[in-house]
């Protein structure tokens, strides 16, 4: 069975992805796992957020702001 990728209608947060890889990278994480262990949040959480099929919710956006002390504008976007 294949999912369908939700079509989102804005406003709506999301990651960026290329800031969020060069600060996991500063921090030597080269795997999902990895970043999501370092962050606190799960696994499957930080894989649907970075593959587009979910949205960071605010404990995902809190801890990423603050385990890598970057604002919330050098790590999210809002999408209109």
């Amino acid at each position: 069975m294949q999912h369908a990728t939700p079509v989102l209608r804005g406003p709506f947060v999301r990651l960026r992805l290329v800031q969020f890889d060069a600060l996991a990278q500063r921090q030597g994480l080269a795997t999902d796992a990895a970043k999501a262990e370092f962050i606190g949040i799960d696994k499957g959480t930080l894989s649907r957020v970075v593959n587009g099929e979910g949205l960071p919710g605010e404990r995902f956006i809190a801890a990423c702001i603050a385990t890598f002390g970057a604002t919330f504008e050098e790590l999210f976007e809002v999408v209109q």
